[in-house]
């Protein structure tokens, strides 16, 4: 009985990995939006229809700020629904195709090879329809964080939304996420602009609001109106900061990451603690760190000074090495650089780097004899991949020989049970002993062998891994 199963499993495993279809992932690392121009409620008044088009400029321009949008769980839920569907609207639309050219052989009286064939290619989409049906759609993985691009950015993108009746068809030729549409009118020199949010997901409006202003002043508070669509726009919540710098040279940077240089205006910040710093090629290094609640909108000036520095050479034998200054490139040897603290780093390709501190140099000079590296790191991790992927391969082509053995091993010992228990000869006894013992011992052996070469591409993919992290760390350092 254990034969049988442990034959019927090892049969079924291939058949089951090959059976199983799912929807592929999405990896779709982008949130796209599109503004439209503004609908003008009287089209024979060209002023207003200028102002509807500068409008929607004007808007675009204050949102081009946002850079992410976080999906809430509605959204997740209703595009992981959304490409369940659209996936098998493709497989219908394959479907379809069968059919034509089936009912075209028909007619025409065509192959009858060409025929089974076109029979197995229909049946095999009806199963997989029928499949993608039954489907559950939380089992897709998508990303929930994804970059925002505005559509308008693209040469050719039509951006005029004729109303209520367009948005779909606009929403699936353009690909848009979101369509930011509305309509606009003037009277007595007050602008009245009604804006939405429609989301293809959800195939409706999900936020609007209303901007009246006096015509020489809707350009100007634009901007502080248009806060309202923020939460929707980055799916979470938000705070904007203003730095202000007495020095238009100083690069702004917000926990750690490069957000600007000079005035910065209309940074987007996650409401919590935050660090900002600002610094620059001869400037000390200023920072200040702010709390900021949801919805807060804060400005923040810094009066940074230049540091107090001095002059010193460097060199390097061979001559040409790439000089970096806290990070910031400086030139290349030979060359004189300023300043009084903080980490040198000289690189050359070839050569491994040298990196010391200012306050740790005597004098005035920095020379440098840069050695030789030893290997290529992108050689070494070319090297490191293809031996992991080799062990990888060899221990899953050893997967199926336990299997085989343990199979064996149990058919020679019903075997030998059933000669010994019926008397059959002592020749075909010891036979059917000394063959079971074999299949026993090649089973215990397979078990073992596979283990390692498991064991084995776990060490050689934690060297890949290594690997993989320095030469990054290498790659951030220079960038």
């Amino acid at each position: 009985m254990a034969k049988r199963f442990f034959l019927t499993v090892f049969l079924l495993i291939p058949l089951l990995c090959f059976s199983l279809e799912t929807v592929p992932d999405n990896n779709d690392e982008e949130w796209n939006v599109l503004v439209a121009d503004l609908i003008c409620l009287d089209k024979d008044d060209g002023g207003e229809f200028y102002i509807g088009k500068t409008l929607s400029s004007a808007v675009l321009k204050h949102l081009s700020v946002l850079k992410t949008h976080k999906m809430t769980e509605d959204e997740t839920v209703a595009m992981k629904e959304f490409l369940r569907d659209k996936y098998i609207a493709e497989q219908r639309k394959t479907l379809a195709g069968y059919y034509e050219n089936y009912d075209r052989l028909l007619f025409e009286h065509g192959d009858l090879a060409a025929r089974k064939n076109l029979e197995a290619s229909i049946d095999k989409e009806e199963r997989n329809i029928r499949k993608l049906e039954k489907y559950r759609a939380d089992k897709i993985h998508i990303k929930d964080e994804r970059n925002i691009i505005f559509l308008n950015y693209e040469e050719g993108t039509d951006t005029v939304v004729k109303g209520m009746a367009d948005l779909e068809s606009k929403a699936s030729s353009s690909g848009a996420e979101y369509i930011l549409w509305g309509t606009v009118r003037v009277v007595e020199d007050v602008v009245i602009a009604d804006l939405q949010i429609y989301s293809r997901l959800f195939r409706k409006n999900i936020a609007s609001m209303r901007i009246a202003d006096d015509l020489d002043n809707v350009y100007d508070h634009l901007g502080d109106k248009l806060h309202g669509f923020y939460d929707t726009f980055l799916g979470t919540g938000w705070s904007m900061v203003n730095v202000g710098l007495n020095d238009q040279n100083g690069d702004i940077f917000v926990d750690g990451k490069y957000a600007g240089t000079g005035d910065t205006s209309e940074l987007i910040l996650s409401p919590g603690e935050h660090e900002i710093m600002v610094t620059g090629v001869n400037l000390d290094v200023e920072k200040k760190t702010l709390n900021l609640s949801e919805r807060q909108v804060m400005g923040v000036d810094f009066k940074v000074s230049e540091a107090k520095k001095k002059p010193f050479a460097v060199s390097s034998f061979p001559e040409g090495a790439d000089v970096y200054y806290n990070s910031i490139w400086q030139g290349r040897t030979p060359l004189i650089i300023n300043g009084d603290s903080g980490e040198i780093v000289v690189s050359m390709n070839g050569y491994q780097d040298f990196r010391t501190f200012l306050e740790a140099v005597e004098g005035n000079s920095i020379d440098v004899f840069p050695q030789k590296d030893l290997f290529d790191r992108d050689q070494l991790l070319l090297k490191k991949r293809n031996a992991f992927y080799r062990n990888l391969t060899y221990f899953v082509l050893s997967i199926p020989i336990p299997f085989f053995t343990y199979a064996m091993y149990l058919s020679y010992d019903d075997k030998y049970d059933k000669a010994r228990n019926h008397g059959i000869n002592e020749h075909e006894i010891r036979k059917d002993k000394r063959m079971r013992n074999y299949c026993r011992y090649g089973y215990y052996g397979s078990l073992f062998l596979s283990v390692t070469l498991f064991a084995n591409s776990m060490f050689y993919l934690h060297d890949y891994i290594k690997a993989g992290e320095g030469t990054n760390l290498r790659q951030e350092r220079k960038k």
